[in-house]
């Protein structure tokens, strides 16, 4: 079995896709797709069970949502506009009963009642020690070394300067604040060229530096670039029972769609995430 993520092409007579495979998430992600959805999900179906994955996602086209839901897929969330002329549904086959099912999903709810509807707020500005910049080869050291301070473990191998190193020749923006020579925060905009949507992710601060609004000042500068590269479709999903994330989001003018149940590997196990989505 693999122990890194894999893409590969799929296809039979009236289908096709590319897809990735991930151990560590246990999942299979539907990155690009057409044809047969149902014939589609049959082959990855079996490919899943093939490597003790429990869970496929994609993001379906809105006009696939029947089909999708005929091959056993729930309708999980949504993101407004994020192909050119058509919103995308996060949808999920789970392979076991425990997989589908939230953690501790009464907290949760509760967290989402404090965060969701908030009145959006202007980021503060940086102080005068504090310099923010986009991230440039130079920086990938340093960022790797971020990250692995942050997280105990996280879905992709974002601790390894050469992995951050293709992100960034991939389209990948890293938006990054110094104080002085060091690194204290960071976040990205994985961009799609084509479609000109981006999710908002990677969010990553030292702890002595936390409760100073860096993750909000970030999100706003990554937001202000993507804008002027003609950007539309910006989303991001919040670790579902970390208060912290959900606000800013809510308070940068996002839109909660729904939750992703089990979605991703963070900090040694599978987490909730809840998409928030935003048109600019």
């Amino acid at each position: 079995m693999m122990n890194k993520d894999n893409k590969i092409k799929v296809g039979g007579t009236n289908y096709q896709a590319l897809v990735n495979l991930s151990p560590v998430n246990k999942r299979i992600v539907i990155k690009e797709y057409q044809g047969d959805v149902v014939a589609l999900a049959d082959k990855l179906i079996k490919l899943a069970r093939e490597n003790d994955f429990t869970k496929i996602w994609a993001k379906a086209y809105s006009k696939d949502q029947a089909a999708f839901e005929k091959a056993g897929f729930l309708t999980e969330a949504v993101i407004t506009e994020f192909y050119p002329t058509d919103d995308a549904l996060s949808m999920a086959y789970y392979l076991s009963d425990k997989r589908s099912k939230m953690n501790n999903k009464a907290q949760k709810e509760d967290l989402l009642d404090k965060v969701t509807g908030l009145e959006v707020k202007e980021s503060s500005k940086l102080t005068s020690d504090y310099q923010f910049k986009i991230a440039g080869q130079e920086d990938v050291s340093q960022l790797a070394k971020l990250y692995d301070k942050v997280f105990n473990s996280y879905p992709y191998p974002i601790d390894n300067p050469s992995y951050l190193q293709k992100m960034i020749e991939s389209d990948v923006i890293y938006g990054l604040i110094y104080d002085d020579d060091q690194l204290v925060a960071a976040a990205s905009a994985e961009t799609v060229p084509a479609y000109k949507n981006a999710e908002m992710t990677d969010f990553a601060t030292l702890s002595e530096y936390r409760g100073q609004g860096l993750a909000a000042y970030l999100l706003r500068r990554l937001e202000a670039e993507l804008k002027k590269r003609d950007y539309r479709s910006l989303y991001t999903i919040a670790r579902a029972k970390v208060m912290g994330i959900n606000k800013i989001f809510s308070q940068a003018g996002y839109e909660y769609t729904g939750t992703l149940v089990k979605n991703c590997e963070i900090a040694g196990g599978l987490e909730d995430m809840n998409l928030w989505c935003k048109v600019i």
